[in-house]
């Protein structure tokens, strides 16, 4: 992760990076909150040392850049080998950080450190992580809120602010279904849906948005 940071901090962006931050005498709990507090970005480097460490820990430590909510933060899985993803970890759409191809993974990785281009009430843009490293325009008339890969990259969900759930072929670049269900929110926190989370198996996900209760039952996304 060192080759990593040298060539990112290289290409012009800030990084932090525990052996440039640590100083002797320093509080590491501390240090790495303010770290994770300061920072517009997380790369997790997902491995089977990573995953064998303090789980809980990991899952406080990154659950700020993995909140659809937080606009203003952005998670990036980095897979350096074959280990099983775990948990809630297997929704994101990852990189990958193996030997073969890992000059075209560096390009999607600072691609993706940018900053991402507004969604606008016309189109919505949402980036799809495969060899063709391009932006797929989805044609939505309402602004885009939330969004959630099924785990081969071929289908996304989209919620937006017109109260709808949308599932996406990303290949085709149309849209298979529209899901309704979703209610007027509070005007004071928005309105339409917020949040989108798919199950590893793409048979089902869940949605929430401004209405209060959470939805669930898009059943076999992957048939539809």
């Amino acid at each position: 992760m060192r080759e990593v940071a040298i060539r990112l901090q290289t290409d012009g962006l800030k990084v932090w990076f525990d052996e440039w931050a640590l100083k002797p005498g320093d509080s590491i709990p501390a240090k790495i909150e303010d770290g994770l507090e300061n920072s517009r970005i997380l790369i997790l480097c997902m491995s089977v040392n990573a995953f064998g460490s303090d789980w809980a820990t990991l899952e406080t430590g990154t659950f700020r850049f993995r909140d659809p909510l937080n606009k203003d933060r952005r998670f990036i899985p980095l897979r350096l080998d074959d280990t099983p993803i775990k948990g809630s970890l297997a929704q994101f759409l990852y990189i990958d950080w193996q030997l073969v191809g890992r000059e075209k993974a560096y390009q999607r990785l600072i691609e993706a450190c940018r900053p991402l281009e507004k969604l606008t009430k016309v189109e919505a843009y949402v980036r799809l992580d495969q060899d063709t490293e391009t932006l797929v325009q989805l044609p939505c008339k309402s602004e885009i809120r939330a969004y959630a890969f099924s785990p081969d990259g071929t289908l996304a969900l989209t919620g937006a602010t017109d109260k709808t759930v949308r599932l996406w072929d990303l290949q085709k670049v149309r849209c298979r279904r529209v899901f309704k269900g979703h209610a007027n929110g509070n005007p004071k926190y928005g309105q339409g849906v917020w949040c989108i989370a798919v199950s590893p198996d793409q048979r089902r996900a869940m949605s929430g948005g401004c209405d209060g209760p959470l939805r669930s039952g898009y059943r076999q996304l992957q048939t539809v």
